[in-house]
């Protein structure tokens, strides 16, 4: 199997899958950036003892992987579906949609302190992370589960946190990210951020900043087509998204794709430096 003329690139790193019912698949992925490593099945057979994966459209020996095809038989009729849903944080532990940025620790987060919102304790800044977030232990991550969608979360601070940063971001060796900074004093500050190279060790940049009346904000990520972000948002259920920031493009990760994560960091960690998160929410686009 080769690209050929489709627009699957790369197909490789596989494996023959024969079923029960006498037909030959084959599983392998594709490497597409920042929305990661993408799982095909092709179909597969067989010419003088030679496995043809894909369709062998120019009749050379070669196939190429395909877009839709026949599902393979089965005893069952299965149908299409997704493993993407919202999360309101109802449940008393976390969605397995759900992943750490390294081995977690309970100590983190709790689904009970606030039921029905995701606390997450403000974790220190260390030397590792001082200067970007790229080895930061815990960032709470989803996989980008499409081309484009909207995703949408709340925010909500302790109002006697400090020296604290919460947030939402698109983690990738290029991040951006948006949510509240918090002062050594108390004040809060909306701020949009960004970093470049981040595995690299580049120093984070905030770009725009604003005061802050109260600890809450609603913030949307918008992923366009090529992985294009734009970021929003809003004070209030009734407001008007508000777009802050450039357009950022999304980079892949280490081998893996771009992720979306929440967080929250302190310089003076302890019980009084959270961020509760309300949900988190999926909606398509037009």
């Amino acid at each position: 199997m080769a690209q050929g003329n489709s627009v699957i690139n790369g197909p490789h790193q596989g494996a023959w899958v024969h079923t029960q019912f006498d037909e030959d698949w084959f599983i392998h992925f594709q490497s597409k950036q920042a929305y990661g490593r993408i799982t095909h099945l092709q179909p597969m057979r067989w010419d003088n003892d030679w496995p043809i994966i894909g369709i062998d459209k120019n009749g050379n020996g070669t196939g190429q992987p395909v877009l839709q095809h026949t599902k393979p038989r089965s005893k069952i009729n299965p149908q299409p579906t997704s493993i993407v849903d919202n999360d309101e944080f109802n449940s008393a532990e976390l969605s397995l949609l759900w992943q750490w940025n390294a081995n977690p620790s309970n100590s983190w987060y709790s689904l009970t302190d606030n039921p029905g919102f995701l606390r997450l304790y403000s974790q220190p800044i260390t030397a590792q992370n001082n200067t970007n977030l790229w080895s930061t232990p815990s960032l709470l991550l989803q996989k980008i589960p499409a081309e484009q969608f909207a995703f949408t979360t709340t925010l909500q601070v302790n109002k006697t946190s400090s020296a604290s940063s919460s947030g939402l971001i698109l983690f990738g060796e290029d991040y951006a990210w948006i949510g509240i900074k918090t002062s050594t004093t108390g004040e809060q500050q909306l701020v949009y951020v960004h970093c470049f190279n981040a595995r690299k060790g580049c120093k984070e940049s905030i770009v725009e900043q604003q005061p802050l009346t109260q600890p809450y904000l609603e913030l949307k990520v918008v992923l366009q087509p090529g992985a294009t972000a734009i970021f929003s948002y809003r004070t209030a259920a009734s407001a008007e998204f508000q777009i802050i920031g450039e357009h950022f493009q999304a980079k892949k990760g280490r081998w893996v794709g771009a992720k979306l994560a929440l967080f929250s960091l302190s310089q003076t960690p302890g019980a009084s430096n959270y961020a509760d998160f309300d949900y988190a929410r999926y909606d398509t686009l037009d």
